[in-house]
């Protein structure tokens, strides 16, 4: 049988050959015998273009597709990234159990309808993925990990709390609660509900960039920042919908209302190594502590955060009325080091960029909705940028072209 995705045939041939299955690549021409096919069970894709084929796997039972995290690399590199513009094939693999995408910057809409047997999903930093379907649909799901991508909510949100009562591992992204449950009272009550009987282990996750990436809440916690928040928005006499002034007094707010946290930075800088290396007691709890000021839930709540807390306090902030947002890594003062972060923010079709932590030492704004250009100037910025702004001038084209 001939694999005519050569790219997938090559990921073939090399687990054969890890297998012990090929000896050889002689003579390689695509071509697999339908037992070879068969004893493939798990696949890892790394700088492919197409899942063309992937339904000849009939056993396949785990598949990563893992892009380089372009978010945090300069962009003067070379990164070693997937490009695949078309998800669908992966919906005639139904014999998959467990299924992986990271980092991916060309996934946009994901159906898992046709993936019966799925009982672990990561889906992490695909940030232009904003439709996930099936997902209620799924009954056997043991894990499940939806952090910094592009998605708002979910379809039948209460099925899919009703089917994941015994998942052990169950995340969403904190970006969801605003759309998913802090704007739908009914949805908000039945997870309280499942919660309060242990019928739902649901939780909320934010991408940090300290440490391991991301800092872990409960639905009571989030549920506290939410209601913050709209009483914020309140005082604030934020429109519905917002305006652009709106979305620069949300700015002006944060950068002005918060304290930085030198204290938690210091404590951070003294002891973080010392715990790293060390078996102590307690250990999760100060490695949380350590992350903690680079939270919304450190700003919103303590109303103290290092520039990254900022950020993803505005964040939060413009999710909850309606306005996609998203984290960038910069560098002020080389392209060897992203050690600072800003946001963008879409508006009527358009991103700007705005960095609300620096505003503190100017006590002017003068940091707010710039656009790409402008801010490439100000700061080094990450390669997922320029990806993400040729990615946009292309789609521009293709509108254009129509």
């Amino acid at each position: 049988m001939t694999i005519n995705n050569y790219e997938l045939a090559l990921e073939i041939l090399s687990e054969l050959k890890r297998v012990g299955i090929r000896t050889s690549i002689f003579g390689f021409n695509g071509t697999f015998t339908p037992e070879e096919l068969n004893t493939i069970t798990k696949l890892t894709l790394t700088g492919t273009t197409s899942l063309e084929d992937i339904e000849k796997l009939p056993n396949l039972r785990e598949l990563n597709i893992y892009s380089d995290d372009i978010s945090s690399m300069p962009g003067n590199t070379i990164p070693n990234i997937n490009q695949i513009h078309d998800f669908k094939p992966l919906e005639l693999a139904s014999s998959l159990q467990i299924l992986r995408i990271l980092n991916d910057n060309f996934l946009t809409e994901l159906d898992l309808t046709n993936l019966p047997n799925l009982h672990k999903l990561q889906l992490i930093n695909n940030t232009h993925l904003k439709y996930l379907k099936g997902l209620d649909k799924l009954t056997g799901l043991e894990e499940v990990v939806l952090l910094n991508n592009g998605i708002a909510t979910i379809e039948n949100i209460s099925d899919y709390i009703a089917h994941t009562q015994d998942t052990a591992i169950n995340i969403f992204d904190l970006t969801m609660f605003p759309f998913t449950f802090g704007n739908n009272p009914k949805t908000r009550h039945y997870l309280e509900a499942k919660l309060a009987s242990g019928l739902s282990n649901l939780s909320f996750a934010e991408k940090v960039s300290f440490d391991d990436g991301s800092f872990l809440l409960d639905y009571y916690k989030v549920k506290n920042m939410y209601l913050r928040v709209k009483q914020i928005l309140r005082n604030l006499n934020i429109q519905d919908p917002p305006t652009f002034e709106d979305i620069k007094n949300i700015h002006k707010y944060i950068a002005f209302s918060l304290k930085y946290d030198y204290d938690g930075l210091d404590y951070r800088d003294k002891n973080y190594r010392n715990t790293l290396n060390k078996d102590i007691k307690g250990k999760d709890y100060f490695m949380n502590r350590f992350k903690l000021m680079n939270t919304s839930y450190a700003a919103i709540v303590n109303r103290k955060a290092v520039c990254e807390g900022y950020v993803n306090m505005m964040i939060f902030m413009l999710n909850t009325i309606g306005i996609e947002a998203k984290q960038v890594r910069v560098s002020i003062s080389n392209e060897l080091e992203l050690e600072h972060t800003i946001l963008k923010f879409k508006y009527n079709d358009e991103w700007y960029y705005a960095d609300p932590e620096k505003e503190r030492e100017t006590k002017e704004i003068d940091l707010f909705a710039f656009s790409f250009e402008e801010f490439s100037k100000k700061y080094s910025l990450p390669y997922k940028e320029y990806l993400d702004n040729e990615q946009a001038k292309g789609m521009e084209l293709k509108q254009n072209a129509h």
